[in-house]
């Protein structure tokens, strides 16, 4: 009991796994900056750029329907992968921000009441997400590694071209699959970091709106506490609202264009994915492998858009929980200041991505209606 009294609850160590990925691929540097800077290049030439570019090349030379289907799938997910990476890497000086911010507001978290809801609503399900998103997708790799170990024919994980024949010598052949393993594998970890930022910052950024309004529908009720020091209170709440409105203008600029490619990239790929489950798949673990990848694409939806929603519906709360308070009973000052905090609060928020799609449920199902649009097209082609 005594731990959970002085127990603060850490939101920047929920990101201490996304430092660490950002740190193998080469992004954020070690000790020696110049050994950094080569391993960059190495990763940016050879896995960041090359890797898609494999896939595409050998996608063009592809003869067949069925080959062309099940390369297009991982191919979109690459280059979209890549993307994704660019706009992460441009934004991590605000990314630095956001880690600022949250350390500010958790400083703000006194009572055990708080400290209770926070870290079973918000830390733990940020860390279950982060477990989520990696167990997935990790999934989705070992599927596709199985199904190729299952096949009796000689063939690479992917359909892509090499500069040289892979298929003339057991050396070239095991080259090839170890470059595609080790490189799919690099880009997962590179995907995890894009696409599990994004729904474990909205996650614990929609606990801290709770926190606050916790925290000011409480005010004025404590007998023991004078009018000055509740005006004080207000006022500590105003600038955790202010905070929080610039974690929100922060956190928007820093995944809008990561969920714009997401939102227009995934329609397109679900479709691509349902078409060869359907209508080329012939074997149990090809069944396996793009059924765990389909589900990778809705774990790397879903979690945003969730909590996008549940972000905005906190911040719809807000002004409520201002006049819960026992403000009638304040000073003047106090009933002022409450006023016009509530008249603030009272704006409409929704974060946009790309300032054009709406980071809520709604775009999720529009998704999955454009993936239905595009399927009930390609069935009509077929």
């Amino acid at each position: 009991m005594a731990q959970s009294n002085t127990y603060l609850p850490d939101s920047v160590g929920v990101f201490k796994p996304f430092w660490l990925c950002w740190r193998l691929l080469g992004v954020l540097s070690w000790q020696r900056k110049d050994i950094t800077m080569i391993y960059d290049i190495f990763m940016n030439l050879f896995i960041n750029i090359w890797y898609p570019v494999h896939l595409t090349v050998g996608l063009i030379l592809l003869p067949m329907h069925d080959e062309i289907y099940k390369n297009m799938s991982i191919t979109i997910t690459c280059i979209v992968c890549t993307l994704k990476h660019y706009c992460i890497r441009w934004k991590l000086r605000e990314i630095l921000k956001i880690m600022d911010l949250f350390g500010k507001l958790d400083k703000r978290i006194h009572s055990l009441e708080e400290r209770k809801y926070f870290t079973k609503y918000n830390i733990r399900i940020a860390k279950l997400l982060a477990k989520l998103y990696f167990s997935v997708y990790m999934g989705a790799n070992v599927a596709a590694l199985v199904a190729l170990l299952w096949d009796s024919e000689r063939r690479l994980m992917y359909p892509a071209w090499f500069p040289f024949d892979w298929s003339s010598s057991s050396g070239l052949y095991y080259s090839a699959i170890l470059y595609q393993f080790v490189g799919v594998t690099i880009l997962i970890v590179l995907n995890f970091t894009n696409d599990a930022f994004g729904p474990v910052t909205l996650c614990l950024f929609s606990g801290q709106v709770h926190l606050l309004s916790m925290r000011v529908a409480k005010l004025g009720y404590d007998k023991k506490k004078s009018a000055k020091q509740n005006e004080n209170e207000l006022n500590l709440c105003i600038e955790d609202h202010i905070k929080l409105i610039n974690l929100f203008n922060i956190t928007e600029d820093s995944i809008s264009y990561v969920q714009l490619i997401l939102f227009i990239s995934s329609g397109l790929n679900i479709c691509v994915v349902l078409v060869y489950l359907f209508f080329y798949v012939d074997n149990l673990f090809a069944y396996i492998y793009y059924t765990t990848f389909l589900a990778a694409i809705a774990v790397e939806l879903f979690p945003i858009y969730y909590y996008g929603s549940i972000l905005q519906e906190e911040f719809n709360n807000l002004p409520y929980a201002i006049f819960s308070s026992n403000w009638p009973s304040q000073t003047r000052s106090y009933r002022q200041n409450a006023v016009v905090f509530g008249e603030v609060a009272l704006r409409k928020i929704t974060m946009l991505a790309g300032g054009v799609v709406g980071i809520r449920l709604d775009s999720f199902f529009a998704i999955c209606k454009m993936a239905y649009s595009l399927f009930a097209v390609a069935m009509t082609i077929k």
